[in-house]
């Protein structure tokens, strides 16, 4: 058995005999991939936004352990929540886009840009988002540890159980696969 199974099933048993630290341990070992999924499910992709889901999703992961019925499906469990929690943002983004009085509300006015410049900027994000989504999981999930996390290489072995090197080589390739996949749609860098 997986020792990330073996340890997840371990820690839940500990959290609901109330050892706080087993909490922390589950999050430090989900937290890369939920960060990278919620960064991915969110419309805004914003770090900021994407945190604000991943901490949701261990709120509700935490408070409703009790109903995982077998720890070694804990990680798809919890994967499955931070999905929940990104539709349930997407669905709330598409009401704030729907009814410009409530949605410009929270959100911070900047200096009107050129039509041109804005569409140009909304086409070159959605080409990026989209040759992100099409990469490898090894290697988007690298990727997205490689600008997120403090520390991507702990990280990237906790989420991925690789070495740094290896961890090197995957985003090396991710960015490689990027630019190829941005050149052909004629992005200049």
């Amino acid at each position: 058995m997986d020792s990330r199974v073996t340890d997840d099933c371990q820690d839940l048993a500990a959290l609901n005999e109330g050892d706080p630290d087993a909490g922390r341990r589950l999050y430090d070992r989900h937290s890369p991939l939920i960060l990278s999924l919620c960064r991915s499910g969110i419309p805004s992709r914003s770090i900021d936004d994407a945190e604000e889901a991943m901490q949701e999703t261990f709120l509700r992961a935490f408070r409703e352990r009790r109903d995982v019925t077998d720890c070694r499906g804990f990680r798809a469990w919890i994967c499955g929540i931070a999905r929940f929690v990104c539709s349930e943002r997407r669905a709330a983004w598409l009401r704030r886009k729907r009814d410009p009085e409530t949605g410009m509300q929270n959100e911070i006015r900047r200096a009107p840009e050129s039509p041109s410049a804005s569409l140009e900027r909304q086409e070159t994000s959605a080409l990026l988002s989209a040759a992100i989504d099409a990469l490898p999981a090894d290697e988007r999930l690298a990727l997205h540890l490689f600008y997120i996390e403090r520390d991507p290489v702990d990280a990237a072995k906790r989420a991925l159980g690789v070495s740094r090197p290896t961890f090197y080589r995957l985003v090396a390739k991710a960015r490689e696969l990027l630019a190829i996949r941005l050149a052909t749609e004629g992005v200049q860098r």
